[in-house]
């Protein structure tokens, strides 16, 4: 990796130029340049960078597959709970028909008994 451009001398005339005097213009510039130099190499590389992306693609992709199984179920449990549904539709038809046959034998049978109990004479 190339180190970043830093003039040392003109940094240090320049703080020469603004009134410090020379040793300490030279330690200031130096120290700076120590500073730029460590956080430029703290700097991530390109392939640093490329296997940190990678690393989260595949992180990605773990998790849309975990997503798509996931869905997977939830659409099984759906086909069941539809063939569930279609059975209660056969039953709501069946107790439709076991009502209207109540409500026949209630009127033939219960009706005239009833009719016999109060009947007035």
């Amino acid at each position: 990796m190339t180190q970043p451009s830093f003039d040392v001398l003109s940094y240090s005339k320049d703080l020469e130029s603004a009134g410090l005097p020379r040793q300490q213009a030279d330690v200031i510039a130096k120290g700076m340049m120590t500073m730029v130099a460590q956080q430029f190499d703290s700097l991530p590389s390109l392939e640093h960078f490329d296997a940190h992306m990678g690393r989260i693609d595949q992180r990605f992709e773990q998790m849309e597959k975990q997503t798509n199984e996931r869905f997977g179920q939830v659409d099984k449990q759906f086909v069941v709970i539809g063939a569930q549904l279609a059975g209660l539709e056969r039953l709501k038809s069946h107790v439709n028909i076991h009502t209207w046959m109540l409500g026949l034998i209630i009127i033939v049978l219960v009706v005239p008994q009833l009719q016999r109990w109060f009947a007035v004479v």
